[in-house]
């Protein structure tokens, strides 16, 4: 499914495998959630553990859309925010070629599969060979783990010849850049859904990833001009009747602003 694809293009990004972009999503959901993935390999064991190294949260793919404003009215300073949040989910679009580009990526898929399999297969034959000729014919993992370990040069050509059994088989590497080239075909189909809620959220809600609509405003009486010092402590009753009158026919030229720029 196209979906598959994107969440591998999603994990590499965050440098992870799918598996495990989907064990950290359950994990998010909820603290009541605990997934128990089942297998018998210990690779994969392991693999499921490096999900406890993601934390995926409400912050990921947030958009956020915001203006602010300070404004300075006699002795008075105002800080204006105003701001959009929501999230930027990616759909494919609903097209018969993103279900053919993606036919084509899995038989590319499982062609690179089997010639991996083979590669695998004459690699470690190569190797034995390679072995033998340098005496380590019966030889066990650990102590030929603790040569290789220990001699370098011995590495290097076992190693040399894996890739000269890599290199024999062309078809891999063209399959790989072509899978490449068949993804970002995919991207082409890929459109963005826009997810918000018509609630009002606070600066709190703004910093843990909540969507909404956000107004806030900052009011203080500056102390000294000079200095700049401000304080929140403001005596409404001895705000003179002047300074009232300058403060509406500010904000309301800043309305009729945002009226003409509708």
């Amino acid at each position: 499914m196209p979906i598959i694809e994107w969440l591998k293009t999603y994990a590499a990004k965050k440098g992870a495998t799918p598996s495990q972009i989907a064990l950290a999503w359950l994990l998010a959901k909820s603290d009541r959630i605990v997934p128990i993935p089942g297998t018998r390999s210990e690779a994969h064991l392991l693999e499921n553990l490096g999900a406890l190294n993601f934390q995926l949260t409400k912050t990921d793919d947030l958009h956020r859309i915001f203006f602010q404003l300070s404004i300075e009215i006699e002795k008075f300073y105002f800080l204006i925010y105003m701001g959009i949040q929501f999230h930027a989910l990616l759909y494919y679009k609903p097209d018969k070629e993103v279900i053919n580009i993606y036919k084509r990526i899995r038989q590319l898929e499982e062609i690179n599969f089997d010639i991996k399999k083979e590669i695998s297969k004459r690699g470690d034959l190569l190797i034995q060979q390679e072995l033998e000729k340098l005496g380590y014919k019966e030889i066990s993992n650990t102590e030929l783990f603790e040569e290789l370990f220990t001699k370098q040069d011995l590495s290097e050509r076992l190693s040399h010849s894996a890739v000269k059994v890599e290199e024999s088989f062309p078809q891999l590497k063209q399959n790989t850049k072509l899978i490449e080239t068949l993804k970002k075909d995919l991207e082409n189909f890929t459109i963005e859904i826009y997810q918000i809620n018509q609630v009002s959220i606070d600066s709190n809600k703004i910093m843990i990833g909540e969507e909404g609509i956000a107004f806030n405003m900052d009011f203080e009486l500056i102390k000294n001009k000079k200095t700049r010092e401000r304080t929140s402590v403001i005596d409404f009753d001895k705000i003179y009747d002047k300074d009232i009158l300058k403060i509406t026919q500010t904000f309301s030229s800043l309305i009729n602003i945002f009226k003409n720029n509708d």
